[in-house]
């Protein structure tokens, strides 16, 4: 235990000093993390049906970030194996492709009625797979993204909106 106490004050940590000589032996194996530039058009379109009422179309497209554990968390056990779990700095930031049709009305005063149908298209998102070599011996789980979302719904929406001690909206 005191020579790995004296190896950690050191500033130093085993499992990356591993990798690197692993990487001197094959390079390769540690690569720079990459940066993801994207473009995100979104499109609205609005006009309207009546003096108290419009029609709308929304159209866009949205990265997010994937979870920070996805990308930096190691785990590592002393036991078995050793490591079980790597994580991928270089996943790239899941796509959304995003619909959305409705109509706005205002009906009574300041009371506002919205219902509108969407639907989302999810690419990219982080998902777990398992590594195993034939002999049994290494045994990690890595993320990549191999998982997708698709996603449809109505939305129905009640706003009060007048700028007064009361306002709200039930969705």
């Amino acid at each position: 235990d005191s020579i790995l106490f004296n190896y950690l004050e050191q500033g130093r940590s085993y499992i990356w000093d591993a990798w690197e000589a692993y990487d001197r032996e094959h390079p390769g194996f540690l690569k720079p993390v990459r940066n993801h530039f994207t473009v995100s058009p979104r499109l609205g379109i609005a006009f309207p049906i009546t003096d108290r009422s419009k029609f709308y179309f929304n159209y866009g497209h949205f990265r997010s970030n994937p979870p920070y554990y996805t990308m930096y968390l190691y785990r590592y056990r002393y036991t078995k194996n050793g490591l079980y779990d790597m994580s991928n700095p270089n996943l790239a930031p899941p796509r959304t492709i995003s619909y959305e049709l409705g109509t706005a009305v205002n009906f009574y005063r300041s009371l506002v009625l919205r219902i509108s149908g969407y639907s989302k298209d999810v690419t990219g998102q982080h998902g777990e797979v398992t590594y195993q070599s034939a002999t049994g011996g290494i045994d990690y789980d890595r993320w990549t993204n191999n998982e997708y979302q698709d996603i449809q719904g109505l939305e129905i929406n009640i706003e009060k909106n007048d700028n007064s001690w009361l306002t709200g909206w039930i969705n």
